[in-house]
């Protein structure tokens, strides 16, 4: 993504598997980010009750990009633990 002002379309899709059967819950936005050069950004979200809010959290430059292979992305930002150097 280039410096600059951008607007993200993102989709966010949550299966909630209690019980007999899966729940299924999605949710749609427009976010704004103004980008830096060389910075990293991660898409953060919460649900609450009755909607889904998303976000871009800035890392800054030098992030390490291991951190954010699919399986270290969901154990550090969705279930929120902690991986080693990340």
């Amino acid at each position: 993504m280039k410096p600059g002002f951008h607007k993200v379309e993102v989709t966010y899709l949550n299966v909630d598997s209690m019980g007999y059967q899966d729940t299924f819950a999605k949710a749609a936005d427009q976010l704004t980010l103004w980008a830096e050069a060389s910075h990293t950004y991660v898409l953060r979200a919460e649900r609450n009750p009755d909607a889904y809010r998303c976000w871009f959290v800035d890392k800054g430059m030098g992030c390490n990009q291991e951190c954010l292979t699919p399986d270290n992305y969901v154990k550090m930002y969705l279930k929120n633990l902690v991986v080693a150097g990340c």
